[in-house]
């Protein structure tokens, strides 16, 4: 009864000293991230998000040209809105492929909330740049492969 009684007190100041986990370290998906991210004008909003079906096996000429596509994509978008590098947005990508990670890929428009009025805009160029490019990179990659 007494070495019960010493070690519940002992063991509930154990618990009460370990620090709390730091959740934007650990166990956030990066969408969470944003969204704790978005209360001040610099923090960031997803505004939008697109997959994209790429190649149902590896094709190392798709992987190639993966992400010069992005980025023609991106600087397209900024170059429509006046070239203006501190535009506010930014993309990210994610393979979200069950067998082969790249068969399919997630792209997420992000933007500073200060520049939200021009998300509509911003992504919308940088999806239809995108969708451009990876048709011209799939049609390109057919032909490789014949």
């Amino acid at each position: 009864m007494k070495k019960t009684f010493i070690l519940i007190p002992a063991a509930i100041m154990a618990c009460a000293c370990i620090p709390p986990v730091n959740r934007a370290a650990h166990g956030l998906s990066a969408e969470e991230k944003i969204q704790d991210g978005a209360s001040g004008p610099a923090g960031a909003v997803m505004f939008e998000k697109q997959s994209f079906q790429l190649s149902k096996t590896p094709n190392q000429t798709v992987e190639d040209g993966f992400q010069p596509a992005l980025d023609e994509a991106y600087n397209e978008a900024l170059r429509n809105y006046g070239g203006a590098a501190d535009a506010g947005f930014t993309y990210s990508m994610r393979p979200s492929g069950a067998v082969y990670p790249f068969s399919e890929v997630e792209v997420s428009c992000i933007v500073q909330k200060k520049y939200e009025t021009d998300g509509k805009k911003l992504c919308g160029d940088f999806f239809a740049a995108l969708h451009q490019s990876l048709d011209k990179l799939l049609e390109s990659a057919k032909e490789a492969a014949k």
